[in-house]
């Protein structure tokens, strides 16, 4: 039976605070259309869910809602904002680089439509920009929280700011502030690594808390991928750990490893590495499984090499509810992988991860096709193994032993990085041709792009930062344009708002002399091709 409502309590519930927490669309590249996400933000679910616990918990009256731009698109959020604002108390954006211009658009447009709401920023591009997004989109953002521990304290002080008891700014983790007292005008508040172990458990319901978004992804997931519509998976994604093993040891003065990928672009918390116990880890598949999930995209940034002594507690430790569960009714799993994973000494764990925790699709990022560029991109282990290992062949092996034992495998291919020279592209283009055409039937998706080199990463440091890309040149034995760079150190110190397209066509400018933008392009597109 439906009850009806009142005008009074519809004027009540109406009148509501709301908390929007919303990932905007990215800016679409020239070469293609929006493409919707079929992944939900498992950040943004994280806080939702965190807020709406220490919401029951206090007994403060407001709404938590999520909003994902990268599956719907931003115009309905747009109308929301406008037809809510009276109502909206805080915003808080999801922002890399991809998306940030459309983060400033919508911030800009909440202040417009109602000066005292309060927007906050964080996520990987504001984590790596802090200073100058704070510094340049005055009256635009409010405040930040940078790295990834602050969970716990962005839930504290979205309570404060409803109830009106804001502790001392300072007393917050993770948060980021304007500070007249700060010589650079912005204070940084360190994060708390401890939060990670007590994160809450994802509630998957607030995805449609306020308007429908699980169904949604469903559909978008059964489209892309053949194989989840045939066998009739849910797909969802769950946080059991965070972090590479690449993000350990020394960092830059950006905060930046320098042992990570060049391209990489994410900055880790105040602590390189962060695993859940066995126990936990289960118990948040189970909690995926429970609310009817029975695909889960672990999302540790690499799994098997990083987090091997959690996977085998796990296969140690399997709890009774899975054990009971005939396999074919089991929760599969995906995650990210290195290459180097897959070594012929370590094929042991990878049977452990596919045949006893039912891993079948890993994405690995396979990027350049010969040992010299997977060396300049930084791809090695560490920097002995960067300058000695055979690189290239960690990428043959991954794709025969995923192949031979039946998985599925998604390669991310990076084909541009400092110092690339025609007869690289040339060779690696004949290997990428050899390994599509011996393995016809095990890539579920190939992303081949030009390097981008978003804020996070080295090789957008090298952009920025005098010297920085003609040392690695020189070490690598590679050619940079020193007089391009030192413009563009110019054009990019002290910059928030960035055009993926330019960042690609400066980077080839800098630090590829001896190709072109229009060469760089023209083997893109003979890539797709394949």
């Amino acid at each position: 039976m439906v009850m009806s409502t009142s005008g009074a309590d519809r004027a009540r519930l109406d009148a509501t605070p709301q908390i929007l927490l919303v990932n905007p669309a990215s800016t679409a590249s020239s070469h293609k259309t929006f493409e919707p996400n079929i992944y939900p933000n498992l950040g943004l679910l994280t806080l939702a869910t965190s807020l709406q616990c220490a919401l029951r918990r206090s007994n403060v009256d407001a709404k938590v809602l999520y909003y994902d731009g990268a599956l719907l698109g931003d115009d309905f959020i747009h109308s929301h904002i406008a037809q809510n604002a009276d109502r909206l108390a805080v915003i808080g954006y999801s922002a890399y680089t991809l998306n940030y211009g459309a983060c400033i658009s919508l911030a800009r447009h909440a202040k417009d439509c109602n000066a005292s709401i309060v927007n906050v920023i964080g996520n990987d591009h504001f984590s790596a920009l802090y200073q100058e997004v704070m510094t340049r989109q005055q009256g635009v953002f409010d405040y930040g929280f940078c790295g990834n521990d602050v969970v716990e304290r962005f839930t504290e002080f979205v309570l404060g700011i409803l109830t009106g008891n804001i502790a001392k700014l300072n007393s917050y983790p993770g948060l980021v502030f304007r500070d007249s007292q700060s010589d650079s005008g912005v204070t940084r508040c360190p994060e708390n690594p401890a939060e990670f172990s007590r994160l809450p458990l994802p509630d998957y319901s607030l995805l449609d808390s306020l308007v429908p978004h699980a169904d949604q992804y469903h559909r978008e997931q059964r489209a892309f991928y053949a194989y989840v519509r045939e066998e009739g998976l849910r797909m969802t994604v769950i946080e059991i750990a965070r972090g590479c093993l690449k993000f350990s040891g020394r960092r830059n003065e950006s905060g930046i490893p320098l042992n990570a990928c060049d391209f990489c672009g994410i900055i880790p918390g105040g602590k390189a590495l962060s695993g859940q116990n066995a126990q936990r880890a289960w118990e948040i598949i189970r909690n995926a499984f429970d609310q009817g999930y029975n695909y889960l995209f672990v999302t540790a940034d690499e799994l098997p090499s990083t987090f091997w002594p959690l996977l085998r507690n796990m296969a140690d430790q399997m709890p009774d509810w899975y054990r009971d569960l005939k396999p074919a009714d089991r929760p599969r799993m995906m995650c990210y992988a290195r290459a180097d994973a897959f070594r012929e000494r370590v094929q042991d764990r990878i049977d452990v991860l596919m045949n006893t925790l039912g891993f079948d699709h890993f994405f690995v990022g396979l990027d350049g096709f010969s040992s010299i560029s997977l060396r300049a991109m930084n791809k090695g282990i560490n920097r002995l193994a960067n300058d000695t290992d055979d690189l290239l062949h960690h990428n043959l092996v991954a794709c025969r032993e995923i192949a031979r034992r039946g998985g599925k495998l998604s390669a991310g291919a990076v084909i541009t990085h400092i110092g690339i020279t025609p007869e690289m592209l040339e060779t690696n283009y004949r290997m990428m041709r050899q390994i599509v055409r011996q393995y016809p039937r095990l890539f579920m998706e190939l992303d081949f792009e030009l390097l981008c080199p978003i804020p996070g990463s080295l090789a957008f440091d090298y952009l920025r930062r005098p010297g920085m890309a003609r040392a690695r040149a020189d070490a690598l034995g590679l050619n940079v344009d020193d007089r391009s760079l030192e413009e563009l150190h110019s054009k990019y110190r002290g910059k928030d708002e960035l055009d993926p397209q330019e960042l690609t066509r400066d980077f080839i400018l800098g630090c590829c002399p001896d190709i072109t933008v229009e060469m760089a392009h023209e083997y893109l597109h003979r890539i797709r091709q394949l």
